[in-house]
């Protein structure tokens, strides 16, 4: 079945990732064009489109330039993510859709992402060497949606800086 929504740019600040979305079903392609949409979009991942994804996150992490500023409490490590749990998963749900979700980890919130029936990390090397991870069971820990009213407005003044510090652009 042909979906019938429009695939474009997620935003002119990302557009250096390649990543075009639909806006119906939020099929991910690194180009503009037609698509199939299965019955049961949301449940249906294959390996090419799983793989593709992982590297649209993986880019899109490269280009994030995390410091200090942007960090939860100020505390980071120069080379990793600590701190920008949160920030990065709210910038992810705004280019990929899907839900806000968290857990506790080493007695700590870590918040990550949510597509489909696909639990994603772009900050994972918090808690281990991959700095990616997709997967359909993440975490063993009990999982919490995350809503907007859950969303500090500190958090999205990093988000901001975030944004600009890696793609010198504004949502």
């Amino acid at each position: 079945m042909k979906c019938d929504g429009i695939i474009s740019s997620v935003h002119p600040a990302v557009d250096a990732v390649g990543v075009w979305c639909c806006s119906k079903c939020g099929f991910i392609t690194s180009k503009n064009g037609d698509h199939d949409v299965d019955v049961d979009l949301e449940l249906v991942v294959d390996e090419g489109k799983k793989h593709r994804l992982f590297n649209q996150l993986s880019a899109l992490r490269f280009l994030m330039v995390f410091s200090r500023e942007t960090a939860y409490g100020g505390v980071w490590t120069e080379g990793s993510s600590q701190g920008h749990c949160a920030v990065a998963a709210i910038i992810v749900r705004y280019i990929f859709g899907g839900n806000l979700v968290s857990t506790i980890i080493n007695g700590e919130s870590h918040w990550f992402n949510q597509l489909g029936n696909l639990y994603i990390d772009i900050t994972a090397d918090q808690y281990g060497p991959d700095k990616v991870m997709i997967e359909e069971h993440l975490y063993p820990t009990l999982i919490r949606e995350r809503f907007d009213n859950d969303i500090k407005e500190e958090t999205m003044e990093r988000v901001r800086k975030l944004i600009q510090n890696s793609f010198r652009g504004s949502f």
